[in-house]
């Protein structure tokens, strides 16, 4: 059972946690049994949505203020009133926007009984000693050397039959395929670099530094690291947002960049800066992305080759020739796929690797653990307590020198994990944890979507931290020891039903035609009528009706029930941060963050060029405006709004993502123009 420090203000006693029926995790008093519910999570316990967009529109019926203190310690006094609709007595925050409900308040929502503790799995429900022995044992990781040579042995086995397969189908000049191949390697190898460097330069708001301008600590440890491994100080640069950030890249270790944001320098710990830094070098170390640079040109080079064929399928003039074409393009696209999946998972394991070597080298593995949860879910204390002002200042002496930030602009912001105010009371960072990392562990889509990642699942790689500090000596900070509550394979089998609609219906059409007629004189309507009516059961199951709900990206964050497909209708304030990919110019998505955590924003539109229109023109002046969102929370496997709307709260500022619309005529346009073939062809 995880005490959550929050208090009940009826019995002084400390809040824990409860599973509702609809897997809801909410913070009960064991002892009077009342229930909190943080910003947003009334949503998924009422069915009726006019009784919630009552609620949030005029607030608790009968409202009157009392003595009593939000239990969250936000310093706010709860006021009490009646839940419209459903008549329900209540509690609320004005400031952190939480209710509390009596024991039998809770019982008058649809789905607030019965309330139950997590369920802890084998080893947390034993003794500590016992616990902590289970996870000492440190998993071994794939041998880095054999993975690498092998993959790449592979990968490059894989291009050099298909290249010598197109060149005795005469698809290829057999003399020139090899220098061709070579010459384009050398080419990216040498000029890779160069050409990102440009491009983080001039539209990647990108200032290269020297290490004595990164806090002194992390300055001190950079030094001692490289000449601990012997290889050259890399290149430092800042990017200028606050979305948190950081990557290496180059030829060799003697020519490496090293790349912050300045997110990452406001919401980490002197130390997690050094555990980031220290996975970034474990990079260098390792060669990884001279490595990954090698390993990516095989799937680059057979996408190329799969469209020219493609192409040259599409230009011919003899049936033969052209079947002949298509046949060969479908091998060298399945070639692709096969490298694609290859290289995904070699990069995977060097994150792996470049985890370990950070928590090796810092001496406490679950620096990182902690700094990831920080960048990836949005984690954020305010400025840490063994951060001295003198070094304080120092960071913000750097942003200042290089034209980054003014002083108010760089001081540490707080997030879910934080409090919002002096007065109120942070929440436990295990606790927290394990509300993030269910979907990670729990949903079937995590491991599905993994397979398509370069990283590994957060959850996973927090994890396997938690392991090393065990094996190190180290109590985990990060324990994830919850017994999930049900199998999820039955939302994900209905996701994946929808997902595969259109496909099953256009397949179950050809399979009914064929049985009443040979291919040669095959009626194609009914196949692409099944494919449009697919279509459109898939569009309106992917964007559900109903209103949009407000919400915390802290309340989006712990559900469970969600996937790329399965959206969750919502509407978000927030302050936009920066772009989706730090400080990048074209880049039209956006990172928000509100009182509870970060999230990051997917603005799309049917036409590519109207996204580069907004990335230049718009984007830049909602950054660090306060602004509200509307639209559907999913999950792929970072956390996401899919935009339809946002818009600044002062009214200044609107705009609208029309991919919806498009996708909607697209079904409908479709379909309509299928039935009148009907009437014409038959």
């Amino acid at each position: 059972m995880n005490e959550s420090k929050r208090h009940c203000h009826s019995c002084n006693t400390f809040l824990t946690e409860g599973l509702t029926p609809q897997k809801v995790l909410v913070d009960f008093c064991p002892s009077c049994r009342g229930v909190w519910l943080d910003d947003g999570e009334i949503n998924f316990l009422v069915k009726n949505r006019k009784t919630l967009f009552q609620f949030y529109s005029s607030g608790l019926n009968d409202s009157q203020k009392t003595d009593h203190a939000c239990p969250t310690g936000c310093g706010g006094k709860l006021f009490t009133g009646k839940l419209p609709g459903v008549n329900t007595s209540a509690e609320h925050c004005p400031v952190c926007k939480g209710l509390w409900l009596a024991e039998q308040a809770f019982r008058q929502l649809e789905y607030g009984l019965p309330l139950r503790t997590p369920e802890k799995s084998a080893a947390a429900m034993s003794s500590p000693q016992l616990r902590t022995r289970l996870i000492q044992t440190l998993p071994a990781l794939p041998s880095l050397g054999m993975i690498s040579i092998f993959s790449m042995a592979g990968l490059y086995a894989l291009l050099f039959g298909i290249l010598v397969f197109l060149s005795e189908l005469g698809l290829l000049p057999r003399d020139t395929f090899a220098w061709v191949l070579g010459g384009i390697l050398i080419v990216q190898f040498i000029f890779g670099p160069v050409i990102l460097d440009i491009s983080l330069r001039y539209l990647g708001s990108l200032d290269w530094i020297e290490v004595e301008d990164l806090p002194e600590s992390a300055g001190k440890f950079c030094v001692e690291l490289c000449e601990q491994e012997k290889i050259p100080l890399p290149k430092f640069g800042i990017i200028r947002d606050s979305a948190p950030n950081a990557f290496t890249y180059g030829r060799t270790p003697w020519s490496a960049r090293l790349v912050l944001s300045r997110g990452v320098l406001e919401r980490l710990t002197a130390d997690e800066l050094k555990a980031v830094i220290a996975h970034e070098i474990g990079h260098i170390t390792h060669w990884d992305f001279v490595v990954m640079t090698a390993a990516q040109f095989v799937p680059i080079v057979l996408y190329h080759l799969y469209r020219l064929l493609k192409k040259t399928a599409g230009k011919g003039t003899q049936k033969k020739g052209k079947s002949q074409a298509l046949a060969v393009a479908v091998v060298v696209y399945l070639a692709y796929v096969i490298s694609e999946y290859l290289v995904l998972f070699v990069s995977r394991v060097r994150e792996y690797w470049a985890d370990r070597f950070s928590g090796t080298v810092t001496g406490n593995p679950n620096l990182l653990s902690t700094a990831l949860l920080k960048i990836a879910y949005g984690l954020a204390a305010q400025q840490p307590d063994d951060t001295s002002p003198a070094e304080a200042g120092q960071w913000r002496r750097a942003f200042q020198a290089m034209g980054i930030s003014e002083n108010d602009q760089s001081q540490a912001l707080a997030l879910y994990a934080a409090p919002s105010s002096a007065a109120e009371t942070p929440r436990d960072t295990e606790t927290i944890a394990q509300e993030l990392m269910q979907w990670d562990l729990w949903n079937p889509w995590a491991s599905v979507l993994e397979f398509s990642s370069t990283h590994p699942l957060i959850a996973k790689r927090i994890t396997r931290l938690s392991q090393q500090s065990a094996a190190m000596g180290i109590p985990p900070k990060i324990t994830f020891d919850l017994r999930k509550p049900e199998s999820y394979w039955d939302e994900f089998l209905v996701d994946i039903f929808f997902y595969s609609l259109p496909f099953a219906c256009a397949g179950a059409a050809l399979l009914y035609e064929l049985s009443r007629a040979p291919i040669q004189t095959l009626f194609w309507p009914p196949v692409v009528l099944g494919f449009a009516l697919g279509g459109l059961a898939r569009h309106f199951f992917t964007y559900r009706a109903g209103g949009a709900l407000p919400s915390s990206i802290g309340a989006l964050l712990r559900q469970v029930k969600v996937s790329p497909i399965r959206g969750i209708p919502v509407a978000v304030k927030g302050k936009l941060l920066g772009k989706g990919i730090p400080g990048y110019l074209l880049s039209e998505d956006f990172i928000l963050q509100d009182r509870t955590g970060l999230i990051f924003l997917d603005y799309t539109q049917p036409l590519g060029i109207f996204e580069l229109f907004f990335a230049v023109l718009r984007s830049n002046q909602y950054t660090g405006k306060e602004v509200e969102v509307i639209g559907w929370y999913r999950r792929a496997p970072i956390p996401y709004i899919e935009l339809r709307s946002i818009r600044t709260t002062d009214g200044g500022l609107n705009s609208k993502s029309f991919t919806m619309d498009a996708k909607l005529l697209f079904w409908i346009g479709l379909t309509a123009a299928t039935l009148y073939s009907f009437h014409v062809l038959r």
